[in-house]
């Protein structure tokens, strides 16, 4: 779903990036007199890891949920409720998550390496 990137900066100074895309709902029929989207157009941004890896993603465009209120919507990828995404985010909201997904993995890669040094 990535269209036309407009930008891309380091995030958490631990090799992640967040990567600003727009134009990825070109051709869809949403109408913008009843979705108001604050920035006039989609926005997609995509949390990557240092090889590009896709580690998730917020949207704002004339569908989501949330963008009336300048607000974003996040696919999620497991949770327990069994709910496929949350809107009515805030911005920081999404980087709680971001950090959320980013701790995971880190720990994943901790318990992996120390998994490896252990074994005889």
């Amino acid at each position: 779903m990535r269209g036309k990137q407009i930008a891309k900066t380091k995030y958490n100074n631990k090799g992640y990036w967040l990567v600003f895309y727009t134009d990825f709902m070109q051709g869809h029929n949403f109408s913008p007199e009843i979705f108001h989207n604050p920035f006039d157009n989609d926005i997609q941004v995509i949390l990557e890891d240092s090889e590009g890896n896709n580690l998730g993603d917020a949207i704002s465009h004339f569908g989501s949920y949330g963008v009336e209120y300048g607000e974003w919507e996040i696919m999620i990828d497991t949770l327990s409720k069994g709910d496929e995404v949350m809107g009515n985010l805030t911005w920081k909201e999404v980087e709680k998550y971001f950090d959320k997904k980013i701790r995971k993995l880190e720990n994943a890669k901790l318990k992996e390496h120390n998994e490896i040094k252990t074994k005889p």
